[in-house]
């Protein structure tokens, strides 16, 4: 009975390890030669948005800053690492400008 209890223990421990730690581990992706198809302001979150679409996916990628955002043009293209870990949003850890 007591072998019976340590094992229930040892994989509720396990199991419940596992998706705590993959809950708070950062992923993180990189995408080249994106192009920007919209920016969106979010006035009810404050917050800035661009979507990118590479030849598989449309992505809605978080800008922390506004002026970044400013300076991303709509139709050009980039190369954009993106970072997100859990159920949060995923936000631009860099962007830079490539030449069609």
């Amino acid at each position: 009975m007591k072998l019976l209890l340590r094992i229930t223990i040892l994989l509720v421990f396990t199991i419940g390890s596992f998706y705590y730690l993959s809950h708070h581990r950062i992923e993180e992706k990189k995408m080249e030669g994106v192009r920007v198809t919209d920016k969106i302001h979010s006035s009810y979150e404050g917050e800035y948005y661009i979507e990118v679409k590479n030849e598989k996916e449309i992505v809605t990628l978080r800008v922390k800053s506004e002026e970044i955002w400013e300076l991303i043009k709509v139709g050009e293209r980039y190369d954009v690492e993106y970072a997100w870990y859990g159920n949060e949003k995923a936000y631009v850890k860099s962007i830079t400008y490539t030449k069609p």
